[in-house]
């Protein structure tokens, strides 16, 4: 989806050049306005980011034992209906915020590939928390770089250099595997 946007804003820089089309906005609903963000915004972010982390860390043996083991979990007293309330409405506190500042697109692509690649170069829990965010931060900001370099939008550019992330960890895992 994300190609095929860059493909669309390539054809309608050329249709403008040529006065026969206006440009395209769909693109703004569906990968936001990165570049556009405004101050109120990222106090906003960063004040959800801030009260879930804390949520994340106080309830982190209820949560975990939770997703590992829920047969388990209730025999040793973790009230699971408050815990998967909890997780579930932190998650949509999440995408919600995320969609308001990225868009659609990209916000589900920054939830969802940043782990998938780090999934896929460790098992263990507190490696993949960490490669995850250092998969986030570099998608981001190698998809800033090739947006500007290449004259992309922002959020399509990001989401092709999280996929191509996720490919190249995919593909060296292969051959490591096989070799």
């Amino acid at each position: 989806m994300a190609l095929g946007f860059v493909m669309i804003q390539h054809a309608s820089e050329a249709m403008r050049a040529r006065d026969e089309a206006p440009g395209f906005g769909v693109e703004s609903v569906l990968f936001g306005s990165v570049l556009g963000v405004r101050w109120g915004d990222v106090v906003a972010a960063g004040g959800v980011v801030a009260v879930e982390m804390s949520l994340l860390w106080w309830f982190r043996r209820g949560l975990l034992f939770w997703a590992f083991d829920e047969v388990g979990a209730v025999s040793v007293g973790v009230r699971t209906r408050f815990v998967r309330t909890l997780l579930l409405v932190m998650l949509a506190l999440a995408i919600v915020v995320t969609m308001r500042l990225a868009g659609v697109v990209l916000a589900t692509a920054l939830l969802v590939l940043p782990g998938a690649t780090a999934l896929r170069c460790s098992a263990r829990l507190w490696p993949v928390f960490g490669i995850s965010a250092v998969a986030g931060v570099l998608g981001v900001g190698l998809g800033l770089v090739v947006s500007f370099e290449l004259d992309w939008q922002p959020g399509p550019a990001i989401v092709l250099t999280q996929v191509a992330g996720y490919v190249v960890v995919r593909v060296v895992g292969a051959v490591f595997r096989s070799g």
